[in-house]
C-alpha cells in the first residue's frame, strides 16, 4: 500500500474515517479534497517484495476489520480513502485538516464507481 497521504484523526477507532465519505476535508487551509468511499484491496498487498516474503495474512487482517459495502458492487477488503482534488493547494505535514459534510460531487472517480455499479446491477 502506497499512501498519498496519512491523517491523524487523534482516534484509536477502526473505521471511524469512513464517517468522511461525502465529506470535504479541507488541508492547511488551502487545498480541499472530496472523499469519494473506501479504497478496496487485491491480493497485491500479499505478493512479495524487495526484502519481504510473501504475506496472505496482510489481506486476512484487513479483511478482518476493513470490509466495506461499495454501492451495488459488494463487500470488500478496504484500506484507505480514495479522494479527489477539489482545490489545489500547499499541504505540509502537520497542517491542520477539516471535515465538512457537503453536497454529493460527481468528478471522476465517483462517475467511474456509479457506471460500475449500475453495469453490474444491470448485468452487464
Amino acid at each position: 500500500m502506497r499512501p498519498n497521504m496519512i491523517i491523524d484523526a487523534g482516534s484509536e477507532i477502526p473505521g471511524e474515517e469512513d464517517e468522511w465519505f461525502g465529506c470535504d476535508l479541507t488541508l492547511g487551509g488551502d487545498a480541499v479534497i472530496h472523499v469519494v468511499g473506501p479504497t478496496p484491496r487485491c491480493v497485491m498487498t500479499t505478493v512479495a517484495q524487495p526484502g519481504l516474503p510473501r504475506d496472505p495474512g496482510v489481506l486476512k487482517a484487513i479483511a478482518g476489520i476493513g470490509r466495506r459495502e461499495i454501492g451495488t458492487l459488494g463487500q470488500f477488503a478496504c484500506a484507505g480513502s480514495y479522494a479527489e482534488v477539489v482545490t489545489p493547494g500547499v499541504v505540509r505535514s502537520g497542517d491542520a485538516v477539516t471535515v465538512e459534510r457537503v453536497e454529493p460531487r460527481e468528478g471522476a472517480l465517483a462517475a467511474t464507481i456509479s457506471m460500475m455499479s449500475a453495469a453490474m446491477a444491470a448485468g452487464d
